[in-house]
């Protein structure tokens, strides 16, 4: 089956189980993958579920829906996607689909991983500053063989560098990896930790100096907390860019506003949001990044620092420029919960299973939550935000019959 950006689900509306196994169906044809991990028909042994809970009491069911067509440039996500979203939100789903397909029908978003590291930092406690600069010099002429011993103790990771910082009588050692297709925190914690034994040892031997305390992490990291060093620095996550020029025709058709009308919106949301201490500016890139975290199984206590971002937009003469930055992605698609069978599923929906799809992952998430932005923002720009959650969220399912040629995939 060849996707097009015109290319639609069957059903749209219907919330019906026919209209429902239809729509997941077309998109097994369409991206030749298997969804039935994500159909519900089968309950998983509790056994299945070791290395990723203790003490199960049972299960929850998230819907799941499947936003686009998104036509995606990236580096290493290239073509039309149907996106996973794991949401009880009503009206999510609508607007990212309606600004993918604003995106899609402008020529589609592209967007760049520029880097990809994950830092925690081990603690050393001395006497006085002075033996803090101390240790910060022997750190500086042991560089070989703190970058020999975290090679010994993985085989996926790289540690890439090495920065103490003194903060008096202490020193925090930040140690940057680059952790491959996984999140890498045991990973990472278990190169620190061999790290640490050998300073603890080898230290005290060369200089006479003791350590008198040591915390194998600290928070200098910021891991799991939204903080301005990482978003500056981007030593937490994939820092991804993703930019779309939305032509003048697709906004009214589409969007139902105009370019000048929407980025005037924009401009004017910038003023109450650094009131209000707002740390970068966007619409709501958090709903994206909680829907496809939980649809394939990535660390959801990483979404406060994964949603953080920043908007950039320029009116022009064919459209309205839009761009976005988000400095935190922290995504994998190997290890942890991204192996349990529906996860897989959602994975397999955008080609992201396995080893070699992390950086692609990341594209996909950063370009979905640009283009609902685009749509959410427009909606409030045009003032239709409450009456579509009115619409979707709050009025009871509605129910229809599924037509042939919706089963059939027309459309395509």
């Amino acid at each position: 089956m060849t996707l097009n950006p015109s290319s639609s689900l069957p059903g749209k509306g219907l919330y019906t189980d026919e209209a429902m196994v239809a729509r997941r169906q077309w998109i097994e044809q369409a991206h030749d993958c298997d969804l039935h991990g994500m159909s519900g028909e089968d309950r998983l042994s509790a056994e299945r579920f070791r290395n990723n809970i203790e003490s199960q009491v049972g299960f929850i069911q998230i819907p799941v829906s499947a936003a686009g067509p998104l036509l995606i440039h990236g580096e290493h996500a290239q073509g039309i996607f149907y996106v996973p979203l794991a949401t009880t939100e009503g009206a999510l789903s609508a607007s990212a689909t309606r600004g993918a397909k604003a995106a899609t029908l402008s020529g589609g978003v592209t967007v760049r991983v520029v880097s990809d590291q994950m830092m925690r930092a081990p603690l050393f406690v001395f006497e006085s500053l002075v033996q803090s600069m101390a240790f910060v010099a022997w750190i500086g002429d042991h560089l070989a063989e703190i970058h020999a011993i975290a090679k010994e103790h993985t085989r996926h990771g790289r540690l890439r560098t090495i920065e103490p910082v003194v903060l008096g009588d202490s020193v925090c050692v930040k140690l940057a990896y680059h952790t491959g297709d996984a999140y890498g925190a045991n990973m990472v914690m278990a190169c620190n930790h061999a790290i640490s034994q050998w300073a603890l040892a080898a230290f005290p031997a060369e200089t006479g100096i003791s350590v008198l305390d040591h915390y194998v992490d600290s928070q200098m990291s910021a891991e799991k907390k939204v903080n301005y060093m990482t978003y500056a620095t981007s030593t937490h996550g994939k820092r991804v860019v993703a930019e779309c020029l939305l032509k003048r025709d697709v906004i009214q058709a589409v969007l139902k506003t105009t370019a000048e009308d929407l980025f005037e919106a924009l401009v004017s949301g910038t003023g109450p949001a650094w009131a209000a201490g707002v740390m970068g500016y966007n619409i709501n890139f958090a709903n994206i990044v909680a829907a496809i975290f939980a649809a394939t199984g990535q660390d959801l206590a990483t979404i406060p620092e994964s949603s953080q971002g920043q908007l950039s937009f320029r009116l022009q003469e064919d459209g309205l420029y839009i761009g976005s930055l988000m400095p935190n992605l922290v995504v994998a698609t190997v290890g942890g919960g991204v192996g349990l069978p529906s996860q897989q599923a959602s994975l397999a929906m955008i080609d992201c299973q396995g080893a070699g799809k992390a950086l692609k992952l990341a594209e996909i998430i950063a370009a979905t939550a640009l283009c609902l932005d685009i749509s959410t923002c427009a909606a409030i720009c045009a003032d239709h935000f409450v009456k579509a959650h009115q619409h979707l969220g709050r009025t009871r399912p509605r129910t229809g019959m599924l037509r042939p040629e919706d089963a059939a995939g027309k459309g395509l």
